[in-house]
């Protein structure tokens, strides 16, 4: 609506301009994947609106939206106002109302149904922005200045504008030199950047060995642990002579299984001439899926996804084709399959003679179980032990009474009226694995289980009701046979 074209009595009213317009933005790099999708022009626009600050110097008002659409009218064109400082809300309705007038695609009806909804998530996204700039937390973590709203085949990128500012390494003096680019995500510190600065940003301004350490696991490692190629070589030493095995277990696909050590015997590198020092063997695979349904079927799909990824692969459809495209991509999907591949960063120097073990700055497997290095080879394995595992001292603590608590099946909280007499007194397992009282996957126990008593209950009601009837036309029809019987008795007399 135009500033001219108002009521008469809001003439009187003061007024200050303010104009919208849109001004376009280009980039070249080509990658424009994950949240870089915003600088596509192919599939989708971008619409990045700038809200105004007060500023003291002037009393014009110009909003500006920023947007990669360069076939959209860029002149810019009035709206009412009467307060001397529109709040964001009136500032975003303004922009998305000349958004929709300039656009040919969306109709009036649906431009009238999501009006209100694009809005507050514009609002929504720029207490999230405000939020994360400010926040003094030395993190890499992003959040995005934009949201996707699609109409049929057509894409739209809604967000709040949040320049670049890095410097323009540019000779063209026509260019600015602080690049103004909208930058898809914001970071703590107001650290952003678009995609032609993101590369400097990961480089000078990103944080640095910032992942909290998990002090409940236990350290295979102290403090003096020195990172080279020689420390983890005596470590992978130790775990092999130890025969340590991994465990392995992943809760999107509920797949199990164990990685171990094995060395390399003295007959594939003396005749076969194998000079790896070590292979890596996977086996003992399982399924163990959550108890929460739901998520068992996610795990299922997500398995079978990454089946028919890996073994789709396969040149045949024959048994070993198969099994040698797993073994390829070391993909073990079976619970009899074991899958051997060298470790191949330590390796011998010469093959078909005996390594000497003065040429390496570790531990070699080779003298480790022959008798005449057996000592050597132990001693430097009990300080190798040493140093992989501190000792820790000893704490004082008096000991627990010898009384374990029995089991309590009701769990210390609410429990709705339905399910109180229905539990189960005696422990819950399901696929194997322990249901905890007051959990989650307890509450989906109980909710299918008073389900099933109420089908049970239900269907033995119907049942009872269907005998019932059935008697009763049993009993009617027994009668009236009787009676039948009886007049035809009578009238015979």
């Amino acid at each position: 609506m135009s500033s001219e074209k108002i009521f008469p009595s809001e003439k009187i009213l003061s007024k200050t301009p303010l104009q919208v317009s849109l001004k376009k933005f280009h980039v070249i790099k080509p990658n424009r994947s994950g949240f870089n999708k915003i600088y596509e022009i192919r599939r989708s626009r971008s619409f990045f609106f700038e809200l105004a600050d007060r500023s003291p110097n002037t009393n014009n008002i110009h909003l500006k939206i920023y947007t990669n659409d360069y076939q959209m009218n860029t002149k810019p064109i009035s709206y009412s106002n009467t307060s001397s400082f529109p709040n964001d809300k009136y500032q975003i309705s303004c922009m998305l109302t000349h958004f929709f007038s300039l656009q040919r695609v969306i109709p009036r009806r649906v431009q009238q149904k999501y009006f209100n909804l694009i809005r507050n998530k514009l609002l929504d996204r720029r207490k999230i922005i405000e939020s994360r700039a400010s926040l003094m937390a030395k993190k890499n973590t992003m959040t995005k200045t934009f949201f996707n709203f699609s109409y049929k085949r057509y894409r739209f990128y809604f967000g709040i504008y949040i320049p670049c500012s890095f410097k323009n390494n540019s000779d063209n003096p026509y260019t600015p030199p602080l690049c103004r680019i909208p930058s898809p995500f914001i970071m703590s510190h107001d650290r952003c950047a678009c995609i032609n600065h993101q590369q400097n940003l990961a480089k000078h301004h990103f944080y640095k060995n910032i992942k909290p350490k998990n002090n409940i696991l236990k350290k295979q490692t102290n403090e003096d642990f020195i990172n080279n190629k020689s420390s983890h070589a005596n470590l992978l030493y130790h775990r092999w002579l130890s025969s340590q095995p991994k465990h392995h277990y992943s809760k999107r696909t509920g797949v199990s299984y164990i990685s171990s050590i094995h060395a390399r015997d003295a007959n594939s590198i003396l005749k076969l001439g194998s000079k790896h020092m070590y292979r890596k063997v996977f086996s003992n695979f399982q399924r163990i899926f959550s108890p929460n349904l739901c998520t068992q079927q996610k795990q299922e799909k997500r398995f079978t996804r990454a089946c028919r990824h890996v073994l789709g692969k396969a040149i045949g459809d024959d048994h070993q084709a198969i099994l040698a495209t797993a073994r390829k991509h070391k993909f073990i999907f079976l619970k009899n399959q074991y899958i051997k591949f060298p470790i191949r960063h330590l390796v011998y120097k010469k093959s078909f003679i005996e390594p000497n073990p003065e040429d390496y700055p570790f531990l070699v497997p080779f003298y480790a179980k022959r008798h005449p290095n057996e000592n050597k080879t132990w001693k430097n394995i009990n300080t190798l032990s040493k140093h992989l595992n501190p000792p820790t001292p000893s704490k004082i603590t008096p000991k627990p009474p010898d009384v374990t608590e029995p089991f309590n099946p009701i769990p210390n909280m609410f429990i709705p009226k339905k399910y109180r007499d229905i539990i189960p007194k005696d422990p819950i397992y399901v696929n194997n694995c322990f249901i905890t009282p007051g959990s989650r996957e307890w509450f989906t126990y109980m909710y299918n289980l008073e389900k099933s008593i109420d089908e049970q209950a239900e269907q033995e009601f119907n049942e009872r009701v269907h005998r019932e009837v059935t008697q009763a036309f049993e009993r009617s029809r027994i009668e009236n046979q009787e009676r039948r019987t009886k007049e035809i008795e009578e009238r015979k007399q």
